[in-house]
């Protein structure tokens, strides 16, 4: 009895023999997809690059041009304006390539992506913080990376709109008599973001703040450490009348010599 054969078997038995099982329809080599993701790259299609990187990822697992692939994935996504997704990608070319000459500029688009989602002042600064955090730890671990010029002046600026950011919480507080609350932020940016433009402002807020709250000794000594730091500020002349007016009263003025050297 002759028995049949399976559609597979027979399909084998059919092959000319020493002919191999052809490539599926449409397969690339790793050179031919790279090739193929760095003209897109070049001609600023991200999202063709980033599938033909993409394809090097799952098709070529242990190829050596993972790392320049990765790299490349997260650049095409951020100069596609994909932030979270770079940031991914950024974070999975350090986890695997720790030790790579690029891994600098790897952090610092980390935290450039988050920077670039920054929201004002009034809103969440979680975004803010992570940048600050990025960049600090950048300039911290990598002190000669060329990218340690921009990153300090990233940690400035975001140093500088969180601080806003606490001012403009506080000046909300005092705005609805919240005295106590308001006092609770301004002295928070003043204690956490020391040195900042927004200092005398934020140093007359604190003590309008406790001065409405009715603490006035404190509400005087805060005039006149404005007065004595910030002379020139254009919230000095109403300290200089709070202190002139009630200081006496609570022993807080200006000494005469020193009363002096600010009005020169």
């Amino acid at each position: 009895m002759i028995k049949k054969l399976s559609l597979p078997v027979l399909f084998l038995l059919l092959l000319p023999l020493g002919c191999k099982t052809p490539l599926p329809p449409n397969s690339l080599s790793v050179m031919e997809l790279y090739t193929r993701g760095e003209k897109a790259f070049e001609k600023k299609k991200y999202g063709e690059a980033v599938d033909a990187f993409k394809k090097i990822k799952i098709e070529f697992p242990e190829s050596n041009k993972l790392s320049i692939v990765r790299l490349r994935t997260g650049e095409s996504y951020y100069l596609d304006e994909k932030y979270d997704e770079a940031i991914a990608e950024y974070k999975e070319f350090l986890d695997y390539h720790a030790a790579h000459k690029a891994r600098d500029l790897a952090r610092y688009r980390i935290g450039i992506c988050l920077y670039k989602q920054i929201l004002t002042p009034d809103r969440d600064q979680t975004k803010t913080r992570d940048a600050l955090k990025q960049f600090k730890e950048l300039v911290r671990d990598m002190p000669d990376s060329r990218y340690v010029e921009k990153s300090s002046a990233r940690i400035k600026d975001c140093t500088d709109r969180l601080a806003k950011s606490e001012y403009y919480i506080g000046n909300f507080y005092y705005r609805t008599k919240h005295y106590k609350a308001a006092v609770l932020r301004l002295s928070k940016l003043l204690k956490d973001y020391p040195d900042q433009k927004i200092e005398p402002m934020a140093i007359s807020l604190l003590a309008e703040s406790y001065w409405k709250g009715e603490e006035l000794e404190r509400a005087l000594k805060t005039y006149k450490e404005l007065l004595l730091r910030y002379p020139k500020s254009s919230y000095a002349k109403h300290a200089d009348s709070m202190l002139k007016e009630y200081g006496k009263e609570y022993g807080i003025e200006i000494e005469p010599e020193k009363r002096k050297t600010e009005e020169k």
